[in-house]
């Protein structure tokens, strides 16, 4: 027995079937997470490492080489690269894409280990910071009000922080920005040296009297009590009277005696502002695997909440993901209910009556529904690319309905029954349908193998189309056959009442056949049961029967004054079509009977169309549509502070100044403890969000900006749009071009990187050329006397250097509590002896019972340096960063590579490109390797399917004929060549195959049937036009909506969308004239020679 066969005879069963599958796919739904991308393990570790102090050479020789050689022995490393400044070690390790980020970090961590004993004293031990752009705050605020900036930031930790991080699911709130308050003790260091006292032992008597101790238990009478000795500071005051010192005579020398307490803030390194009035900037991330949206909206109810108990303040969203994920999400359902419609309506447009086309279209709602039962066995979330895998698979699900429905609706036109014509309508093509539906299913195997980003990405889109189109399957040889072979008849105007079937108490015994008690009472229950039953029944019937005629009675009130406008498109459609089917076959007839001319003017237009593509532009991603654009400003090393905030104030000043703009959100130094990780990132830089009001105006604010820029002179900058947690994961950095020079002296590559940026300026197109060659800080090398050294025995340079670093940045010694807050107690020296080098060599340092004359023991010289010293994979480098106005990458990469080719350069040093150019010839390279897999696969299953190696060749022209399509829709909508657009053809392959398939499998069955050759082919190619029509327009009309990417997140998937549809067009007309002439010249060809060898 056939599984139509089976589906028509147990109709219950497989309603039942499919409505559980429902009930379980809402619950599915329903308990499915919602989030902008998929779950990626990202593959990438950072390694900061702190040398307080320390020159970037010395920080290269001493601490980042040593941990490169260690952690490069860790399994599945891609890439190691560094960046030594001044003080730190930024190590950023890349492994390959699918490592188990778990163990990569254990083994990180023991390499660490291993060598961290050889790392020089005073080096802090290295953290290992995970990186992922899902770990990126979910929501931006700022905090701003009437009141002190320390007291709005103490609102923020006391209030705002404690009220968000009790939210389940979010993880923790980070502040940034505000001043933080601080207790300095400054030392004279004149009273200092007379004294014979050290900065660390001033520190060191602070902090033993600011200590508590538990003593134990003590028993008083009857009682046993707790022994504290509390001896913390009750009030800043009470650090004054602290006794440092005593001398011989038995004075007591107090701290005020040698200093003075200050209870000030802690010198600012970093300031946070929202259109130029300074701000507290709060960071809100999630929980890893928590729903951003649910978090997001449960967040935002404590923010109303903060709001409403705090009116005077102004707390204001300034990034929110959330939003941007309902926008991207609901655009795909969106596009999905569209296709839905639209395919509908085509299918509608094509049968000319209701049934059909609702019966066929009962193929999307359930496949979806049921795909999410999978997904949620998969573990795989709701996201942009498994929701655009429902919306790319909504244009292929009723392709096998489509096609089983016509065979059905052929066989009535012959005669059959109604349940005969279902069975044998679907039993006949179901090996066709099946190697059409496995032909387009077996092209995203390859898509999970691609390397990089794009493979990453795809795989949730590739197993949710795979789910879809099995989905439909089934449905289409089981659900679909069993609804085609009963009949719909509309209700009669009479409506008769339901009947209520009531059994009597009588009818209950006599069944039972006994007389005690125990069966009578047993009786009497199921005569209650029985009637009440019935009753419950008979109330439904008449609800449903009437709410039933009311539906029918309201649509036929609806559709009635749209009959005749259906009429009239119907009669309309069919003339068309009429017409098509008489060109169509004219067309047919003549490529027949002229196949060579037809041959060589396809392979005209294929040599015509592929030379176009070539001009088409190639970038690794499609670009994000947003309304906000980004500032990085690096100031001159040698500015402070203060003349870096100056510099963006300014810019802040004349950006609130022009109308389009709604937003300015700014971050100037150091606003965090967590920024200092960051090797970008310092007391020079700013980095500066600006939210536009329109989004269309984004290219002439960046182009006026970066003209109000170029007034800086000294100031290096870089204009981009905003990079999203999207945009993190599909480019490698803000800057849309980065190249590295490679070498060893780092001289050479400076004269190198600076000969070819002045190059690179020159190609049109290419803006903010900044090579990072910026020199460090003027520095004064400090040199120890030794041989002075040597007259003081028990003294070491270790001793000296600490006196230096503790004069010059002095030394926290304690916390000194109030309430439930804790602040620093820092010993320094006072401002003005700090700050003057003469003053600090003036000074003398203690030694036993005399003073020594610092300027004896040490002496200095001013230095220069770089900045940073960077390395990737052992080995120095230079990187030059830039952006792209008005072209796309490819565009410029031949004028860079002439440049790149003319460079005279030593043999030992080099010029590559790296960014996101590396990222898009690594994944060119897989998914060209995908292509080639994808049509192999086909291949072997078309071989499988027709037992024979010839006609899957055949079918395979269709793979050309598709990308002609491709290529011309992809160049009129201004599409690129991508990663995303590459993907799309390889979908197209099993499309665009599935036409040919089945028309092929038919001309075969009239072959078997005694059909001549030209018969066959005639014949088939008309029989099946109408459903290869349907099925073809059906999926382009589904795939309108996301072509046409209206909506936010949308622009990711158009490309595909674009690709796919495009294909799908003209193979479609190329298919149902080419393939017949081929096959029947190649059919000729084998007739003829089995006629030469008889």
């Amino acid at each position: 027995m056939s599984l139509a066969k089976f589906s028509i005879d147990r109709p219950v069963f497989v309603l039942m079937f499919y409505l559980a599958i429902i009930l379980l796919g809402i619950v599915s739904f329903s308990q499915l997470s919602v989030d902008l991308l998929p779950a990626i393990s990202y593959p990438r570790l950072s390694v900061v490492t702190q040398y307080p102090g320390v020159a970037p050479e010395e920080v290269e020789a001493l601490v980042t080489m040593p941990l490169e050689t260690s952690v490069s022995r860790v399994p599945g490393l891609r890439r190691v690269e560094s960046i030594s400044k001044e003080g730190y070690s930024f190590i950023s390790i890349e492994f390959s894409w699918g490592t188990n980020m778990d163990f990569a970090l254990l083994h990180t961590r023991e390499r660490l280990d291993s060598v961290r004993d050889s790392l020089p004293e005073g080096c802090d031990k290295p953290v290992i910071i995970a990186l992922d752009p899902q770990s990126q705050p979910i929501m931006t605020m700022a905090l701003s009000g009437e009141q002190k900036l320390l007291d709005l930031k103490e609102l923020a930790e006391e209030l705002i922080k404690p009220r968000l991080e009790q939210v389940e699911g979010l993880a923790e709130v980070e502040i940034t920005g505000g001043v933080e308050r601080e207790i300095q003790v400054e030392i004279e260091p004149e009273k200092l040296a007379t004294f014979g006292l050290k900065i660390e032992e001033v520190g060191n008597k602070i902090a033993a009297f600011n200590r508590s101790l538990h003593g134990g238990n003590i028993r008083k009478g009857k009682f046993v009590y707790s022994l504290r000795v509390a001896g913390e500071f009750q009030q800043v005051k009470d650090i004054e009277n602290i006794p440092v010192k005593f001398t011989a005579e038995g004075g007591v020398i107090l701290l005020k005696h040698i200093g003075k307490v200050i209870d000030t803030i802690k010198e600012r390194e970093g300031v946070t502002r929202l259109n130029g009035q300074e701000s507290i900037g709060l960071l809100v991330r999630k929980e890893y695997g928590a729903n951003t949206v649910e978090v997001s909206a449960k967040a935002r109810e404590v923010i109303d909440q903060i709001r409403q108990e705090n009116p005077d303040i102004n707390l204001e969203i300034i990034s929110e993901q959330a939003g941007y994920i309902r926008e991207a999400i609901n655009t795909t359902i969106e596009e999905i209910i569209e296709g839905a419609i639209l395919a509908f309506l085509t299918l509608l447009l094509f049968l000319q009556e209701w049934k059909s086309p609702l019966i066929i279209d009962t193929v999307i709602p359930i496949s979806v529904i049921g795909t999410f039962n999978l997904l949620f066995l998969e573990n795989i979330n709701l996201n942009l690319m498994s929701l655009g895998g429902l919306a790319l698979g909504v244009g292929m699900l009723d392709d096998t309905a489509v096609v089983v429905s016509e065979n059905i609706f052929r066989h009535r036109q012959l005669g059959q029954p109604l349940k005969e014509a279902a069975d044998r309508g679907t039993t006949e093509v179901i090996n066709a349908i099946t190697a059409s539906a496995l032909t387009t299913i077996v092209v995203f195997l390859p898509v999970i193998y691609v390397q990089g980003v794009a493979g990453q990405l795809f795989k949730d889109t590739a197993l949710t189309v795979t789910y879809t189109l099995l989905s439909a399957l089934l449905v289409s040889v089981t659900l679909l056959p069993m609804l085609a072979a009963r009949t719909y008849r509309r209700p009669e105007v009479r409506w008769k009442l339901p009947r209520f079937q009531f059994r009597s108490f009588k009818k209950f015994r006599e069944e039972l056949g006994q007389k005690n008690i125990f069966f009578l009472f047993w009786a009497g229950f199921k005569f209650v049961f029985y009637n009440l039953l019935n009753l419950l029944i008979f109330i439904l019937k008449i609800i449903f029967g009437l709410l039933f005629r009311a539906i029918i009675g309201l649509a036929s009130l609806i559709t009635r004054p749209f009959k005749p406008l259906l009429a009239a498109i119907f009669r309309w459609f069919n003339h068309l079509y009429m017409k098509f089917t008489r060109g169509h076959l004219q067309a047919l007839l003549w490529t027949l009977n002229h196949k060579s001319q037809a041959f060589y003017l396809a392979i005209f237009v294929f040599i015509l169309v592929f030379g176009l593509g070539w001009l088409l532009p190639r970038e690794l991603m499609p670009p994000l549509k947003t309304s906000t654009f980004h500032l990085s400003l690096q100031a001159p090393v040698e500015y402070s502070f203060e003349q870096t905030e100056e510099i963006v104030s300014g810019l802040e000043n004349w950006l609130k100044d022009i109308p389009g703009i709604r937003r300015v959100f700014s971050q100037v130094g150091l606003v965090s403890a967590g920024e200092a990780s960051r090797p970008d990132l310092s007391v020079n830089s700013a980095e500066i969000s600006v939210e536009l009001k329109d989004p269309k105006l984004m290219n002439k604010m960046m182009a006026e900006t970066r003209g109000y820029l170029t007034r800086l002179t000294d100031v290096k900058y870089s204009v981009s749009r905003e990079q999203t947690t999207l945009g993190e994961f599909l480019a490698l950095s803000s800057n849309e071009l980065n190249l590295k020079v490679k070498g060893k002296d780092l001289e050479e590559l400076r004269r190198i990187a600076l000969e070819f940026a002045g190059k690179l300026e020159q190609i049109p197109g290419i803006v903010d050329v900044n090579p990072n060659l910026q020199q460090g800080k003027p520095q004064l090398l400090i040199r120890i006397n030794k041989e002075n050294l040597e007259k003081y025995p028990e003294l070491s340079p270790g001793d000296i250097a600490s006196y230096l670093v503790e004069a010059i940045r002095g030394a926290v010694s304690t916390q000194y509590r109030e309430l439930e807050k804790k602040y620093d107690v820092r010993v320094v020296l006072e401002r003005n002896s700090r700050q003057n080098i003469e003053q600090i060599l003036n000074s003398f340092f203690p030694y036993k019972n005399s003073l020594i004359p610092v300027r004896e023991l040490v002496s200095y010289q001013p230095v220069a340096g770089p900045n940073e010293i960077r390395r990737e994979n052992q080995e120095r480098e230079i990187i030059i960063t830039a952006n792209l106005r008005g072209k796309k990458l490819s565009q410029v990469v031949p004028a860079i590579q002439r440049i790149i080719a003319e460079m005279n350069m030593p043999a030992d040093y080099r010029l590559l490109f790296g960014g996101e150019r590396e990222e898009m010839q690594t994944s060119f390279r897989s998914l060209l390797l995908a292509f080639i897999m994808s049509m192999v696969l086909i291949y072997m299953i078309m071989a499988a399917q027709f037992e024979s190696l010839l006609h899957p060749f055949l079918i395979m022209t269709t793979v050309p004929m598709g990308i002609v399509g491709t290529i011309i829709l992809l160049f009129l909508t201004g599409q690129s060549i991508n990663a995303i657009s590459i993907i799309g053809v390889i979908v197209l392959i099993g499309i665009v195959v599935d036409n040919a398939i089945v028309e092929i499998d038919y001309i075969n069955q009239l072959r078997r049937q005694g059909k001549d050759l030209r018969s066959a082919v005639v014949e088939g190619s008309q029989v099946r036009l109408r459903p290869i029509m349907m099925s073809s327009l059906s999926t382009i009309a589904g795939l309108i909506p996301m072509a046409l990417g209206l909506g936010r997140g949308a622009e990711l998937l158009q490309p595909l969308a674009i690709a796919v549809a495009g294909g799908l067009t003209s193979s479609l007309f190329l298919t149902l004239v080419l393939i017949p002439a081929l096959y029947e010249y190649v059919e000729d060809i084998i007739l003829r020679r089995k006629s030469a060898r008889v």
